[in-house]
């Protein structure tokens, strides 16, 4: 992964030394400090901007440091502020056991969660973003990729993850050249055409592509507006779409609207397992049912389950697992 962002990095950094508009020299700007930030959580700050961004890029290098949950958009990038959960870079699981693998894990984890990719359409709720410089970055991301020969090497990758857990809940750089492929975009130079930017804005709204199934992000929003949910994202290697991730996202606040007053904030291994169609988990989530009054999207999630067919559940390793965890729903013989 490390040579494959710093391929790229190199692409970015030679398309800069040409003449490009103001708008593309930009995004190619967005997009390095992007990728220097990667190498740096990889390799342990040790990597200079390419492009002299060193200030921007230590500011949020100290933010990933002090693993905070901003609550409010507090993160300057990429010409707005966006509140950043740098809680979950926090290594876990086996990725604890060196440094290497704690390295690993930040820097996948600022490649693949939504509050540090890029707005697509429109702003995540309660941040303040320049959406159509950041859909720029994102673009140039992609091209820098396939130019620099590091898209069948992250291919490679994306299969075997793929297969061993999901596929991502993202718009991925492949499927974003395509779509500005259709749009006339080729290359740098036409990162800064008005034109082609609203024939690409035009493909992405067509296509809902980039729309987030599992919301992973602070968002600043009001109960059952339709309008609170993700915006659509870029990713460079984006978070896998989960079952049980899908269902936990959907039994908390503010999926589930407050009951008597009441919000709930945490979800439990018995909700993934009651919407698996264990009965044993609904008796013991008697007291979170009548307290937060979510049966109803409980049962919502149940149906939609049931409703999977034998292609679902043996798409992947993972859900395989699943699939055998939904057998303790089996009355004993």
């Amino acid at each position: 992964i490390y040579e494959v962002l710093w391929d790229a990095r190199e692409q970015l950094k030679a398309w800069a030394q040409g003449k490009l508009p103001a708008q593309s020299q930009q995004a190619l700007r967005d997009a390095e400090l992007y990728l220097t930030v990667a190498l740096n959580l990889v390799r342990g700050s040790t990597v200079v901007s390419a492009l002299g961004q060193d200030d921007a890029l230590k500011a949020v290098l100290a933010k990933v440091e002090a693993l905070k949950l901003e609550q409010q958009p507090a993160t300057a990038i990429y010409g707005g502020l966006r509140a950043v959960d740098y809680s979950q870079f926090k290594p876990r699981g086996h990725y604890t056991k060196s440094a290497e693998l704690q390295q690993y894990f930040r820097a996948m984890m600022w490649l693949g969660r939504a509050d540090t990719g890029f707005s697509l359409v429109r702003a995540p709720t309660g941040s303040k973003a320049d959406v159509p410089r950041e859909r720029r970055a994102a673009l140039a991301l992609s091209l820098a990729l396939k130019a620099s020969g590091g898209d069948v090497r992250l291919a490679e990758l994306r299969r075997v993850i793929d297969l061993l857990v999901g596929p991502g809940d993202e718009l991925s750089p492949e499927a974003f050249r395509d779509l500005a492929a259709q749009a006339g975009i080729a290359g740098p130079a036409d990162l800064g055409s008005a034109a082609k930017a609203k024939a690409l804005l035009k493909q992405l709204k067509a296509s809902g592509a980039g729309t987030q199934r599992v919301n992973s992000q602070v968002l600043v929003v009001w109960p059952g507006d339709p309008k609170s949910e993700p915006a659509p994202v870029f990713q460079f290697f984006g978070q896998r779409f989960l079952i049980d991730s899908f269902v936990m996202s959907k039994v908390v606040f503010d999926q589930v609207p407050p009951h008597n007053g009441a919000r709930r904030w945490m979800p439990k291994g018995l909700d993934v397992m009651a919407s698996l169609g264990n009965d044993e988990a609904l008796r013991l989530l008697a007291d979170e049912l009548t307290t937060y009054g979510y049966a109803a999207h409980l049962k919502t999630l149940r149906t939609l389950i049931s409703g999977y067919g034998d292609a679902t559940w043996r798409a992947t390793i993972y859900s395989r697992w699943l699939s055998v965890l939904r057998r303790l729903n089996d009355p004993p013989t």
